[in-house]
């Protein structure tokens, strides 16, 4: 029997609409059990994001998408103190780890934020040139020093790194601090029972793993849009119960690893 669980928190949606767009994704998207989740806004619309939130307190938590290469680090005070709860990366210039970041992270240890990067492949149109993108960048294994260095910060990596989740549970098993969703088209196709026992044999691991789908409220645009909410809700549902994880993991997994970064992270 697939499971079903009680109440999910989806910390991996991305803002693309708002509005009235926004609003249909909710209610809709509350069907499925989701109490919550986590937005990230769009690289200098900040504000945006901040207004969608407010008009959602109990369903959003904002991520502003922060844009290491042309924000000073003191703008990390001005987000805290607007709400909020972590900052999420993805395509910088340099390395996530390079030591221009370094001041950064500081500030956001010192907030007691969560930083959230995307890891490995980007996607995007295969014949429209992206000058400066590069998934190199973005490799899992730059999240090791930035966690060994600032322990105090919870540093949470999209996508498992997609391909390269070895390096990605293997950092992890060192840092408690460090969390990883399974989000994206890549690794549901790969997540097979056998290949998940294989690279994820360690149990105690899962209290760092999370649920998480990687929607836009542009779905709700979308003629399917709840065939699409289904099945990435469903897919994650049948994968746990075919993975034959004990069911002791299954709420920490798509909903109370999400709730126990919450306590760590809330704005004072």
């Amino acid at each position: 029997m697939v499971y079903m669980p009680e109440t999910i928190i989806d910390p991996h949606i991305h803002l693309s609409k708002g509005g009235e767009i926004l609003d249909k994704f909710i209610a809709a998207y509350k069907k499925y059990t989701v109490e919550r989740i986590w937005m990230f806004g769009k690289k200098g619309k900040h504000e945006e994001l901040f207004r969608e939130a407010k008009r959602h307190p109990d369903f959003i938590r904002p991520f502003p998408n922060f844009d290491p290469d042309q924000e000073q680090p003191e703008i990390v005070d001005e987000l805290r103190r607007d709400g909020a709860w972590g900052l999420k990366f993805i395509c910088p210039l340099k390395n996530y780890d390079d030591e221009a970041y370094m001041k950064i992270y500081e500030r956001m240890a010192a907030h007691k934020m969560a930083a959230y990067f995307h890891t490995g492949i980007i996607g995007g149109d295969r014949d429209k040139p992206a000058p400066g993108v590069s998934t190199a960048r973005m490799m899992p294994v730059f999240l090791d020093t930035i966690v060994r260095s600032f322990r105090e910060l919870t540093v949470i990596g999209a996508h498992l790194g997609n391909p390269w989740f070895e390096v990605a549970i293997e950092i992890m098993r060192y840092s408690s601090n460090l969390y990883f969703d399974l989000c994206g088209s890549t690794i549901q196709k790969k997540m097979t029972p056998e290949w998940m026992h294989r690279i994820l044999h360690d149990e105690k691991l899962w209290s760092q793993m999370m649920f998480a789908s990687d929607l836009s409220d542009n779905v709700a645009t979308w003629d399917d849009m709840d065939l699409n909410l289904e099945y990435y809700v469903n897919s994650h549902r049948s994968f746990v119960t075919s993975y034959r994880l004990p069911k002791e993991l299954w709420p920490p997994y798509f909903r109370e690893n999400a709730l126990r970064i919450e306590t760590l992270i809330a704005p004072k």
